[in-house]
């Protein structure tokens, strides 16, 4: 019977004239992947569980320079949550106790040219990204992750054409929320902001949702957008969305309370 009635469908509308024009399709309005929310005390909790737990590793074998490392790794990683000079600075320390048990030549250097990097010790950081590049291929980091180093390092010098050309590159290699990310603060930089969206919305898509202090930085991102281009009730809107990703982060709430009292002050989420 269905059969039948799609042939007779076919058939009338053969008898009916021309078709009518095809009629436009409406744009469905962008919207970040949903993530279950995530408290930020539980977060911390998560990143110092995983601090505690590399240096017990560690002091159990005195050997091992890889398990402060990614002790370090973590206190970096905390130190995007609290924003502090003091997680940094333990940073550095584990870093440097790691380096001593290192033979010559090994060690963290990926990670200590990260920490350089965002402490804009440009000169330091490309040394350590040189010392990386000498290593065999089988040890070394993958080339998107060096691309998107000496890109964001580039960035941070203010050679912005040899960051894009680096960041494409490492788009190119690996499309991963970060390299997404960093492409996005270039376009800043460059003041192409309808590009910056598009590459941090690109990064929300890619992110994998764990731990929730990029997606919330990435809303953060697009909220600062907003407030460029004048628009306090969409970056309200944005920062609302930070804070359901993860909840109670001071750097939102912070800056959400800025925009509600009518204080957007200069952008300070990067």
């Amino acid at each position: 019977m269905r059969l039948a009635l799609i042939a007779a469908a076919i058939v009338g509308a053969g008898c009916r004239g021309p078709a009518p024009p095809p009629v436009e399709a409406t744009p469905v309005p962008w919207s970040a992947p949903a993530r279950a929310p995530v408290a930020y005390g539980d977060e911390l909790a998560a990143v110092d569980a995983a601090v505690a737990a590399a240096i017990a590793r560690a002091e159990a074998d005195p050997t091992s320079w890889v398990d402060l490392e990614h002790a370090a790794a973590a206190v970096l990683r905390r130190a995007r949550l609290t924003r502090s000079g003091e997680d940094r600075a333990r940073a550095e320390d584990l870093l440097e106790q790691a380096f001593d048990r290192a033979p010559a030549g090994s060690g963290p250097f990926f990670v200590r040219a990260g920490l350089h990097r965002t402490m804009h010790r440009h000169a330091e950081a490309a040394a350590d990204l040189d010392v990386v590049a000498a290593w065999p291929a089988g040890i070394r980091p993958e080339q998107s992750a060096m691309l998107l180093q000496r890109g964001s390092l580039a960035r941070g010098r203010g050679d912005l054409a040899d960051a894009r050309r680096l960041l494409d590159a490492s788009v190119a290699a690996a499309p991963t929320s970060g390299a997404f990310a960093a492409l996005g603060l270039l376009y800043v930089d460059l003041g192409d902001l309808d590009a910056a969206e598009g590459s941090f919305r690109d990064a929300l898509d890619a992110y994998d949702g764990r731990p929730a202090e990029p997606a919330a930085w990435l809303h953060l991102q697009l909220a600062e957008l907003d407030l460029r281009r004048g628009d306090r009730a969409a970056a309200t809107t944005r920062l609302e969305a930070a804070d359901a990703v993860l909840g109670g982060w001071p750097v939102v709430l912070e800056r959400l309370a800025a925009v509600q009292a009518g204080d957007p002050r200069e952008a300070r989420g990067r």
